[in-house]
Protein backbone atom coordinates (compact mmCIF):
# COMPACT_ATOMS: atom_id res chain seq x y z
CA UNK A 1 0.00 0.00 0.00
CA UNK A 2 1.75 3.49 -1.26
CA UNK A 3 0.88 6.76 -0.88
CA UNK A 4 -1.96 7.73 -2.67
CA UNK A 5 -1.64 10.01 -6.00
CA UNK A 6 -3.82 12.92 -4.15
CA UNK A 7 -1.56 13.01 -0.98
CA UNK A 8 1.74 12.94 -2.96
CA UNK A 9 0.55 15.93 -4.70
CA UNK A 10 -0.15 17.64 -1.84
CA UNK A 11 3.28 17.53 -0.16
CA UNK A 12 4.93 18.06 -3.65
CA UNK A 13 3.39 21.02 -3.74
CA UNK A 14 4.49 21.82 -0.39
CA UNK A 15 8.08 20.89 -0.81
CA UNK A 16 8.79 21.55 -4.14
CA UNK A 17 9.43 18.39 -6.46
CA UNK A 18 13.29 19.32 -7.10
CA UNK A 19 16.08 19.65 -4.56
CA UNK A 20 19.41 19.99 -4.90
CA UNK A 21 21.82 17.08 -4.70
CA UNK A 22 23.82 16.75 -1.19
CA UNK A 23 26.99 18.93 -1.70
CA UNK A 24 30.30 17.91 -0.51
CA UNK A 25 31.17 20.56 2.44
CA UNK A 26 27.96 21.68 3.76
CA UNK A 27 27.09 21.32 7.72
CA UNK A 28 23.63 22.25 8.67
CA UNK A 29 22.88 22.21 12.36
CA UNK A 30 19.45 22.37 13.95
CA UNK A 31 18.70 24.13 17.10
CA UNK A 32 16.26 25.77 19.24
CA UNK A 33 16.48 29.77 18.49
CA UNK A 34 17.77 30.47 22.35
CA UNK A 35 21.01 32.74 23.41
CA UNK A 36 22.06 28.76 25.04
CA UNK A 37 21.52 27.17 21.82
CA UNK A 38 24.05 29.83 20.27
CA UNK A 39 26.37 30.15 22.22
CA UNK A 40 26.92 25.96 22.35
CA UNK A 41 27.20 26.62 18.34
CA UNK A 42 29.37 29.09 18.44
CA UNK A 43 31.93 27.82 21.34
CA UNK A 44 31.62 24.18 19.88
CA UNK A 45 29.57 22.67 16.93
CA UNK A 46 30.82 25.62 14.59
CA UNK A 47 34.16 24.78 15.21
CA UNK A 48 33.69 20.96 15.21
CA UNK A 49 32.23 21.21 11.54
CA UNK A 50 34.91 23.44 10.46
CA UNK A 51 37.77 20.91 11.81
CA UNK A 52 35.97 18.29 9.73
CA UNK A 53 36.26 20.44 6.20
CA UNK A 54 32.36 21.49 6.69
CA UNK A 55 30.96 25.27 5.58
CA UNK A 56 29.00 26.55 8.26
CA UNK A 57 30.51 30.01 7.85
CA UNK A 58 28.74 31.68 5.37
CA UNK A 59 25.27 30.63 6.63
CA UNK A 60 23.99 32.26 9.84
CA UNK A 61 20.78 31.37 9.77
CA UNK A 62 19.78 28.65 7.08
CA UNK A 63 15.91 28.67 7.88
CA UNK A 64 13.51 29.31 11.07
CA UNK A 65 10.10 28.53 12.04
CA UNK A 66 8.44 30.77 9.75
CA UNK A 67 10.13 29.72 6.48
CA UNK A 68 8.63 27.74 3.87
CA UNK A 69 8.90 23.63 3.56
CA UNK A 70 10.54 23.92 0.27
CA UNK A 71 13.69 25.55 1.73
CA UNK A 72 14.16 23.10 4.79
CA UNK A 73 13.73 20.17 2.66
CA UNK A 74 16.75 22.19 0.12
CA UNK A 75 18.42 22.29 3.24
CA UNK A 76 18.27 19.06 4.59
CA UNK A 77 18.94 17.70 1.24
CA UNK A 78 22.28 19.68 0.13
CA UNK A 79 23.82 19.57 3.54
CA UNK A 80 26.77 16.53 3.85
CA UNK A 81 26.48 16.33 7.46
CA UNK A 82 23.27 17.22 9.64
CA UNK A 83 23.78 17.86 13.24
CA UNK A 84 20.74 18.49 15.54
CA UNK A 85 20.73 19.87 19.68
CA UNK A 86 18.16 17.86 21.14
CA UNK A 87 18.71 19.42 24.49
CA UNK A 88 16.01 22.38 23.92
CA UNK A 89 13.53 19.65 22.97
CA UNK A 90 10.80 22.30 20.32
CA UNK A 91 8.68 22.01 17.90
CA UNK A 92 10.64 23.12 15.03
CA UNK A 93 13.78 20.39 15.82
CA UNK A 94 11.42 17.77 16.39
CA UNK A 95 9.71 18.57 13.14
CA UNK A 96 12.76 18.93 10.74
CA UNK A 97 14.54 15.85 12.68
CA UNK A 98 11.49 13.99 11.94
CA UNK A 99 11.96 15.15 7.97
CA UNK A 100 15.54 14.26 7.94
CA UNK A 101 14.75 10.52 8.92
CA UNK A 102 11.53 10.56 6.63
CA UNK A 103 14.13 11.01 4.04
CA UNK A 104 16.52 8.86 4.84
CA UNK A 105 18.85 11.11 6.38
CA UNK A 106 19.92 10.39 10.34
CA UNK A 107 21.56 13.65 11.72
CA UNK A 108 24.37 13.29 14.66
CA UNK A 109 22.27 14.54 17.81
CA UNK A 110 24.47 16.12 20.73
CA UNK A 111 22.51 16.66 23.93
CA UNK A 112 22.82 18.05 27.34
CA UNK A 113 23.57 14.96 29.57
CA UNK A 114 21.00 15.97 31.74
CA UNK A 115 18.88 15.67 29.22
CA UNK A 116 15.68 12.65 29.01
CA UNK A 117 15.60 12.14 25.07
CA UNK A 118 12.37 10.72 23.16
CA UNK A 119 11.93 7.74 21.75
CA UNK A 120 14.86 6.34 22.04
CA UNK A 121 16.88 9.04 19.68
CA UNK A 122 19.53 8.71 22.49
CA UNK A 123 20.94 5.55 20.70
CA UNK A 124 21.15 7.31 17.56
CA UNK A 125 24.43 8.59 16.88
CA UNK A 126 24.06 11.07 20.56
CA UNK A 127 27.17 12.84 21.94
CA UNK A 128 26.35 14.31 25.41
CA UNK A 129 28.03 17.56 26.75
CA UNK A 130 28.05 19.00 29.67
CA UNK A 131 26.78 22.99 29.63
CA UNK A 132 30.11 24.64 30.92
CA UNK A 133 33.12 25.69 29.69
CA UNK A 134 35.06 22.40 30.26
CA UNK A 135 31.87 20.70 28.72
CA UNK A 136 31.82 22.99 25.50
CA UNK A 137 35.47 21.98 24.99
CA UNK A 138 35.06 18.45 25.09
CA UNK A 139 32.02 18.70 23.25
CA UNK A 140 33.74 20.08 20.58
CA UNK A 141 37.02 17.53 20.15
CA UNK A 142 34.07 14.59 20.46
CA UNK A 143 31.75 16.33 17.85
CA UNK A 144 34.63 16.74 15.58
CA UNK A 145 35.91 13.52 15.71
CA UNK A 146 32.90 12.09 14.83
CA UNK A 147 32.21 14.64 11.95
CA UNK A 148 35.16 13.57 10.56
CA UNK A 149 34.43 9.93 10.73
CA UNK A 150 31.02 10.73 9.39
CA UNK A 151 32.47 12.91 6.36
CA UNK A 152 35.01 10.32 5.50
CA UNK A 153 32.97 7.30 5.42
CA UNK A 154 30.21 9.58 3.38
CA UNK A 155 32.83 10.76 1.23
CA UNK A 156 34.13 6.87 0.94
CA UNK A 157 31.13 5.18 -0.52
CA UNK A 158 29.45 4.31 2.89
CA UNK A 159 32.98 2.41 3.50
CA UNK A 160 34.15 2.89 7.36
CA UNK A 161 31.15 3.22 9.11
CA UNK A 162 32.35 -0.22 11.09
CA UNK A 163 34.57 3.01 12.69
CA UNK A 164 31.42 4.84 13.44
CA UNK A 165 30.99 4.65 16.92
CA UNK A 166 30.09 6.89 19.48
CA UNK A 167 29.23 5.18 22.27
Amino acid sequence: MGTAEFERAQIQAVLGTKFPGMRPGIGLHLMSQTPASRVIFDSAVRPAMSKSGLDVYRVELAFDSSSPLSDVASWVNRAEVITADLSDWNGDVAYVLGFCHATGRLPVTIARRDVELPFHLAELRCVVYEPDKNGMHELQIELARVLRTFVMSSRAGGKGEEYFDVT
